[in-house]
């Protein structure tokens, strides 16, 4: 006659095995079968979480062969997500970090990445869709109401004859700049000396506080009498905390004019050309997860870089830009009123040439979340924006499949294991091995197993055995893990 013994787990986590008390005793005949006849299990989707495990691939912002700008590789270091939108999230910050309004190889506004951003987005069919968009870098002016002691000139600079006011001037709430990769801001300012004190200063700020800024400051007789001296550095407020870092001497060998032979170096930002004053620029924009500088000198068609270890970007900050100028009428610096662009919120639209793809190779988890191709092509082709739609939808939380042991340590079973390469050889006391069906119901995983024909296992034992408890466990043989489960549920038959 065939007796049941019905197990039940809470809070499955197995590294040892559970103990199973039956409040009776129980008689295992010898010689008898016994066989695992069911099983059941559930697990909270959200409390196991999926790992992402060491993902990369590259990513082609614009393989067309007039631009061939370099291949990019994105990678994901090893993570578990709780949810679908961390996991797009972190996609959307790696994939962006590698846009830069700056490429120093191949820059032309009509072939650089100025102003592009990729964003993942949601479809009717569950499918993620890549979407690639080009922002313009379009023309603003500060407020005028916070500018109304000023003039502009001829030029386009602000002038003023009043030594007694200051310039300072904030870009509007309606000026955000754009969430990218390519996200950027270039203006036109020039410098002069002059034997006077004086303090400037351009700055990229975010809704927490943190900062960074450019300063320029001059001391008159700071050298001795008559003489200047100049601080040209970068401030960086992080949480509160201020850091300074001078500009580089390599910049147009500013140190060397100014602060030790006291003259003016008369070259980029000093310079007194028509190009210097209508055409030279400064620009801030994010590189690899930073924001640097560079300054464009018409004089020559030379970017020279200004700086490069500036404020960590974050692509979900509110950056807005200020500028503040001391006694502006001295001249020491020199703003145009015309030449601010960013890129804000405006996306371009209309025929470009732009090809994108990104090359899925090393990364199947992401293949198998997402639905990928190998080969992600954007399109269309000739357009300021393109999209990459997957083939299938987006399944976060894939079924699994995996072998599953159910192993006893009560009962002694008449039960082998082999392996072709002898690491694994000898007497395994499992009851079973078995692949569970899986399915997902709201939030929760299923597993189930009902086989039709059961595999009875002969009790290693002549005698009979009486017992009122068990000791069981249910691993993974992929990985040898216990199985983890909220609850587990078995049916054990001895026959």
């Amino acid at each position: 006659m065939a007796q049941n013994m019905k197990v039940i787990l809470y809070d499955v986590n197995n590294k040892v095995p559970n103990n199973i008390n039956f409040n009776d005793t129980i008689k295992i005949k010898g010689g008898s079968k016994l066989a695992l006849t069911s099983f059941n299990a559930s697990f909270e989707i959200n409390n196991i979480g999926v790992l992402v495990k060491d993902q990369s691939f590259d990513f082609f912002p614009n393989y067309d062969i007039t631009v061939n700008l370099p291949a990019k590789n994105v990678a994901l270091p090893s993570k578990t997500y709780q949810h679908k939108s961390e996991l797009d999230d972190d996609l959307f910050k790696a994939i962006n970090r590698e846009f830069s309004a700056f490429e120093i190889n191949n820059f032309d506004n009509e072939l650089s990445l100025i102003g592009m951003a990729l964003t993942l987005n949601e479809s009717s069919s569950k499918k993620t869709l890549f979407n690639i968009d080009t922002y313009e870098l379009e023309q603003f002016n500060y407020p005028t109401e916070e500018t109304g002691d000023f003039t502009i000139d001829a030029d386009g600079y602000y002038d003023t004859a009043d030594d007694t006011v200051e310039f300072l001037s904030t870009t509007p709430v309606s000026n955000i700049l754009m969430k990218g990769g390519g996200v950027a801001y270039q203006y036109n300012e020039r410098f002069n000396l002059t034997n006077q004190n004086f303090n400037s200063y351009m700055k990229v700020f975010d809704q927490n506080g943190d900062s960074m800024s450019l300063y320029y400051q001059i001391t008159k007789d700071g050298n001795g009498a008559g003489k200047l001296k100049l601080k040209f550095f970068v401030r960086i407020v992080k949480d509160g905390v201020s850091t300074d870092t001078p500009i580089s001497n390599t910049f147009f060998n500013y140190d060397l004019f100014i602060n030790q032979n006291h003259t003016n170096p008369l070259q980029g930002p000093w310079s007194r050309s028509d190009n210097t004053k209508l055409k030279s620029y400064f620009m801030w924009f994010q590189k690899l997860g930073r924001w640097e500088i560079i300054f464009f000198d018409a004089n020559n068609s030379l970017f020279h870089t200004v700086f490069t270890q500036g404020l960590a970007y974050n692509i979900t900050n509110n950056y807005r830009f200020e500028k503040f100028i001391q006694q502006p009428s001295i001249k020491n610096v020199q703003f145009n009123a015309n030449l601010n662009k960013a890129t804000l919120n405006t996306k371009l639209v209309g025929a470009k040439t732009i090809k994108s793809k990104i090359e899925f190779n090393n990364c199947n988890t992401l293949k198998e979340i997402y639905a990928l191709n190998a080969i992600s092509k954007f399109l269309p082709e000739n357009n300021y924006s393109s999209v990459y739609t997957p083939n299938y939808e987006t399944e976060f939380f894939p079924l699994q499949n995996f072998e599953i042991s159910c192993e006893i340590d009560t009962i002694k079973i008449k039960n082998f294991v082999g392996s072709s390469d002898g690491s694994e050889v000898g007497r395994r006391n499992v009851l079973a091995y078995f692949t569970p069906e899986t399915t997902i119901s709201q939030s929760k995983y299923i597993y189930s197993f009902d086989p039709s024909d059961p595999i009875y296992l002969s009790v290693d034992s002549d005698s009979d055995i009486d017992l009122n408890s068990i000791r069981i466990r249910f691993y993974n043989t992929y990985n040898g893990e216990g199985f983890v489960a909220d609850t587990i549920s078995c049916v054990l038959t001895n026959m």
